[in-house]
């Protein structure tokens, strides 16, 4: 029922989930890094447990992947038909085996997080669509609760538009000791922005980090050079030595989760989702052409995802939820969002509009994360309320959104994209 960290390794995905898996796997390389690091003591629930507890409550993935080719994107159907599943999945009980195993382990505080089959790959991330828990002393319950969020609306309908809707759902679980760190964050091997492969990019906030993961909170962010100097006793010098070393030996730009308290940990590895190739000096050509045709853009802000559009206007959350309730969506398709950061249940409407716009989080948020998945651009600006004060005016205007430039332009009808 339980499957020590220590045993696991990159082989280990369909047992142990993504997440699982590859904590294993830094924890048999973690020695051969040039710093001293820890991977905190863990357990894993492998995923065939969570099949048996899926089964035993008469929910098969033929059922699963018949309901999903029928409901396809409507989501209000997709809502209702998910409350009857969760429903009929709280009615049953968690295996008495695995209760017994739990209650065997030591009384302490610990992170209980998903790591579904398929979650954190080459190409899809998951990103916030299944639930994690950290500083949990009983565990029954946050284990019932990461089950659960496999077979949200919202973890459904991104299996939807991912084409997903006959892998079977695998949920592993993992139970890891907590540590409490003085500051914590993310690292990556290369600029998820721009593609650029020869810098490490980390950002950071203090304590813990899961509002910076949410996109609630804004981190402070450090670049290096791959070439750079590094000095032992620099904290954030050692994370980016450490990051750099980690893609050498995995193969694949990384993106970590990491936490210091008088030394590092290592909390995750994953491949670097959805990196974009770095840019060319053809596309610089034509981004300065881009710019020669719109002129002066009429919002800046900080470039989160690349991408363009031509889009109509902009909508609110608010307003676009109303749209999903009475339309099949189609309207957005041509609308900016606004929004001050996005969250898991904000996934169908992400899907529909052109890109967004956020004044919170930063290239590490959900926001960020997934529409470098959905190809759509996204950028930062100070206020979004400097534009919402102006959206009723702009609301059949002509724009131009530029992600990779972090700008919007006021169009002539006139004008044409030119990339």
């Amino acid at each position: 029922m339980l499957i020590s960290l220590a045993e696991l390794d990159e082989t280990s995905i369909s047992i142990a989930g993504g997440k699982g898996a590859m904590l294993g796997a830094l924890m048999r390389c973690k020695d051969s890094l040039s710093y001293h690091v820890e991977v905190p003591n863990g357990s894993v629930i492998p995923a065939y447990v969570f099949q048996e507890w899926m089964y035993s409550a008469g929910i098969t993935d033929e059922r699963i992947a018949q309901a999903l080719n029928v409901i396809g994107k409507d989501f209000v159907r997709l809502e209702a038909a998910t409350q009857l599943l969760q429903n009929k999945l709280t009615a049953t009980q968690l295996p008495l085996a695995l209760l017994k195993e739990l209650t065997k382990l030591p009384k302490m505080r610990y992170a209980v997080r998903s790591s579904g089959v398929g979650e954190d790959g080459l190409e899809l991330s998951f990103a916030g669509q299944h639930k994690s828990y950290l500083n949990c002393k009983t565990l029954h319950q946050y284990v019932r609760n990461v089950w659960l969020s496999a077979f949200n609306s919202r973890a459904l309908y991104y299996r939807v538009i991912n084409n997903l809707i006959h892998v079977p759902i695998r949920q592993a679980v993992i139970i890891q000791e907590m540590v409490e760190p003085e500051i914590a964050g993310v690292a990556f091997s290369a600029d998820p922005r721009s593609g650029d492969r020869d810098v490490v990019l980390i950002e950071h906030v203090q304590g813990l980090a899961d509002n910076l993961v949410s996109g609630s909170v804004t981190p402070i962010r450090n670049v290096f050079r791959h070439d750079s100097a590094f000095i032992e006793n620099d904290r954030l010098q050692v994370i980016a030595k450490t990051t750099i070393e980690l893609q050498h030996i995995f193969g694949w730009p990384v993106d970590i989760e990491w936490a210091w308290r008088q030394q590092l940990y290592l909390l995750q590895i994953r491949p670097l989702t959805a990196l974009p190739k770095a840019y060319d000096p053809g596309l610089v050509i034509k981004i300065a052409l881009e710019h020669d045709v719109y002129g002066d853009p009429l919002y800046i802000g900080e470039s989160l995802t690349q991408g363009s559009a031509e889009v109509l206007g902009f909508i609110t959350r608010e307003q676009a939820n109303e749209t999903l309730q009475t339309t099949t969506g189609f309207t957005l398709s041509k609308r900016i969002l606004l929004v001050h950061f996005t969250t898991p249940d904000d996934l169908p409407i992400m899907e529909k509009v052109a890109g967004i716009v956020v004044d919170e989080g930063s290239i590490t948020s959900h926001a960020a994360i997934i529409c470098r998945e959905l190809g759509k651009p996204c950028i930062k600006v100070l206020d979004i309320n400097m534009i919402q004060h102006n959206n009723e005016g702009y609301t059949r205007s002509l724009f131009y959104f530029d992600g990779g430039r972090g700008t919007i332009y006021k169009m002539n009808e006139a004008q044409v994209c030119v990339v």
